[in-house]
């Protein structure tokens, strides 16, 4: 979650600096429901 805050929840940005594709970080935000905070 941090690393999508700090990446203004852009995904793309957010997997690289974790060393994920895009794909893996999507499955792992629908999986532990996780959202924005202004959601």
């Amino acid at each position: 979650i941090s690393a999508l805050s700090r990446n203004g929840w852009i995904q793309a940005k957010a997997a690289k600096e974790l060393g994920l594709t895009q794909r893996q970080i999507g499955y792992r935000i629908k999986k532990y429901n996780i959202r924005p905070p202004w959601e």
